[in-house]
């Protein structure tokens, strides 16, 4: 519609300025005849009108009138009277044609014709209406060329706008920085631009004094650094980077990074996004054969840039409001705000499609029927909710990293109360377009995304004393987030295996049986209490959580069997004895201390078939107690059976668990963990006799 627009407003000037050419060519035959007139040497009325006299018979009067005004004159010479760029008109006898399409046309290719070079080739006469109508000729197609060509390059800058800005914010991450830190030091390499969305910078002449420096950090209004500037809200520092990017030569391997000029610290609390130096050469290298990206650059700078990342901050939630209308410009000069005027549309546009398709890939909808269904609500946390409870996914936030995702502490409002709360987010970043969900390239990335899904269900579907409680989740970012407790003491997996250098406490026999007998109440409760048998699937210490008062909880329900229905052809024989077994395998860690390696459960079995266990107990397992190791490796025993249906159900292991938690609490000799005897270290194994660790390694490699 715009370039249909652009043509008829070209098409109509041309019929307009035909027009009056038209028009004025019929006056300047008039003028002539007058002219011709006052020099007819009989006057026979001929001045009575403008026109003559229009009873005019005379054939000498005629003759006469029509000499002086002639148009085709031989050998090419001017005529008497000088008709201008009207002479055309007359020559070809336009004006005393009676077919009306015949003289459209020919003056519509006239207008076109001198709109086209700008009337450049109009050579006018003194007459003062032809010099105005030759410079209206000229202005209205130079007005015209400009603004239709202006917005032509739009349309085919459209795409490559599209690329680079898509490109742009790839790389873009949210960064947020307490007040009074030191973000750059005067001197340093510039290695990344911040385009700020909330807070202020000061950008100081002077370097702050160390010793009112810590972590980064300095105190405030210590009168150390000089202010010179303050860069505000919406603002972007480190523009010196697009110019840089764009002049650095692709896959030399050189970067020579410019320096700041300044120091730079957080007046108050920043949020925004930092793009990368190096990820700004990326960008570069990718569009400048095609796009001359140089002159992209430095045409846009980095004001229009900050125009568009501040909608890319709306889409991540952390501005807001309505955007009126884009206009468009109408000049070649201002093409390039045009194209970001545009852009800024384009951010506004796809930013909350993102966040819808970044929750549906997440599990929103699923996670939104199953609320339905159970009447239950989940607390869905923003994103900048939780990147300011981690401050940014800080390093010193970090409290663990498995496989799938890494694990945060923060602080996050729950309800009407703020509550320590651990923070879990994905490996995996799902990607999307415009249009549809892409799925991760790989099995691995794919189970992680599935894994995400499948947990955050399962924990908000249960609720048990010994299973870790689900508090929400963040799915509208491209990587998932889950929130839980926190449990202050870790891992299972971690006071059994790490002990060295982190001076865990303790773990005593009656401790380690309470533990497995509170993660066998909270498999029972899944296998036999949920309404729907819920198969865990991924039994193992480091799944087993210990608060401050040591009570176990059960995590990492990723790969959990949600019933029956959840099975498919190859997890078919998948049942809650597959759970028992793996339960016989923590039970065996519980007791020797092993690494969970692949054949712990043979060589557990042949230590207690072969009567050796007790020279391969942890050696936190104390002397007094043997007859309830035996009894609690007797059922390990039969948990790691190699038929599932010889093995018992997880309700009966519970219950001899406690059993033994009670025999140990009324034991004269056990009396609970005060009264525990020293370790075998300093009284010696149950055995009678020190095991070494290297004896532990042959009774491992025989039972092998």
């Amino acid at each position: 519609m715009k370039a249909v627009f652009n043509l008829f407003l070209y098409i109509l000037a041309s019929h307009v300025l035909g027009a009056l050419w038209y028009f004025f060519s019929i006056q300047r035959e008039i003028s002539c005849w007058y002219w011709a007139c006052k020099k007819h040497p009989y006057h026979e009325g001929c001045m009575s009108t403008f026109y003559c006299d229009d009873h005019i018979t005379s054939t000498t009067v005629i003759a006469f009138l029509n000499e002086s005004c002639g148009t085709d004159v031989p050998d090419n010479t001017k005529p008497l009277f000088d008709y201008g760029i009207f002479l055309d008109s007359l020559e070809i006898g336009n004006t005393r044609h009676i077919h009306f399409p015949t003289k459209l046309c020919y003056c519509f290719w006239w207008g076109l014709r001198n709109l086209s070079n700008f009337g450049t080739n109009l050579a006018t006469s003194n007459y003062a209406w032809e010099n105005f109508f030759a410079i209206l000729t000229s202005i209205t197609g130079l007005l015209l060329f400009v603004y239709l060509i202006g917005n032509v390059q739009v349309q085919l800058l459209k795409e490559m706008d599209d690329q680079v800005l898509k490109m742009m914010c790839d790389y873009l991450t949210p960064v947020t920085y307490p007040e009074n830190k030191i973000i750059f030091r005067k001197g340093d390499p510039m290695d990344r631009m911040l385009l700020i969305i909330e807070g202020t910078l000061l950008r100081c002449s002077t370097n702050p004094d160390p010793s009112l420096t810590h972590g980064g950090e300095t105190k405030k209004d210590s009168g150390s650094m000089a202010t010179k500037e303050v860069v505000e809200k919406r603002e972007v520092y480190g523009e010196e980077l697009l110019t840089w990017a764009s002049a650095s030569p692709s896959g030399s391997g050189q970067f020579n990074l410019p320096t700041c000029p300044e120091n730079v610290r957080c007046h108050t609390n920043v949020e925004g996004f930092a793009l990368s130096a190096m990820d700004l050469t990326s960008v570069a290298s990718k569009c400048k054969r095609r796009w001359r990206l140089r002159k992209y650059f430095k045409e846009n700078g980095g004001e229009h840039l900050k125009e568009a990342t501040n909608n890319y901050a709306v889409r991540n939630e952390i501005g807001s409001g309505r955007y009126g209308i884009v206009y468009r410009g109408t000049s070649v000069a201002s093409k390039s705000k045009c194209r970001w005027r545009r852009l800024r549309k384009y951010f506004k546009e796809n930013g909350d499609k993102a966040k819808q398709k970044y929750s549906e890939a997440n599990g929103f909808l699923v996670l939104q029927e199953t609320m339905g269904r159970l009447g239950k609500t989940a607390r869905i946390f923003t994103e900048n909710e939780v990147k300011e409870a981690t401050e940014n996914y800080d390093g010193s936030k970090k409290v663990g990293e498995g496989r799938y995702g890494i694990v945060y502490k923060g602080i996050l409002k729950v309800g009407e109360s703020k509550q320590r709360l651990a923070i879990k987010k994905s490996k995996v970043k799902v990607q999307i377009d415009q249009n549809e969900i892409t799925s991760p390239v790989d099995d691995l990335k794919q189970i992680t995304q599935q894994r995400f899904i499948k947990e955050m269900i399962a924990l908000y579907q249960i609720s048990h004393k010994n299973i870790v409680r689900f508090v929400g989740c963040c799915l509208d970012t491209a990587k998932p987030i889950l929130v839980y407790e926190l449990m202050r003491r870790g891992t299972l997996y971690e006071h059994i295996h790490e002990k060295e250098g982190k001076n865990p406490s303790p773990l005593p026999l009656a401790r380690r049986l309470k533990i497995a007998a509170e993660t066998a109440e909270a498999l029972a409760f899944l296998h036999h209490d949920t309404g729907m048998q819920i198969i865990h699937c991924d039994v193992k210490t480091a799944n087993i959580l210990l608060d401050e008062n040591w009570t176990a909880k059960l995590s990492g329900f990723g790969a959990s069997r949600l019933g029956p229905e959840d099975l498919d052809s190859k997890s078919i024989t998948l049942t809650e004895k597959s759970d028992v077994h793996s339960f016989g395998v923590v039970l065996a860690e519980l007791l020797t201390g092993l690494e969970p390696q692949r054949n712990l459960a043979k060589v557990f079995v042949g230590l207690v078939e072969g009567g050796t266990l007790d020279k391969s107990l942890d050696e936190e397992i104390v002397e007094g107690h043997f007859d309830i190791v035996r009894k609690a490796a007797d059922l390990a025993k039969r948990c790691l059976k190699p038929k599932a249906e010889e093995r018992p159900s997880m309700k009966d292991v519970a219950a001899e668990l406690n059993g033994l938690v009670r025999t140990m609490e009324q034991h004269p000799s056990g009396g609970g963990e005060a009264d525990i005897s020293p370790s075998p270290k300093d009284t010696g194994n149950l055995g009678g006799s020190s095991a070494s660790s290297a004896s532990v390694g042959d009774i491992i490699t025989s039972a092998l």
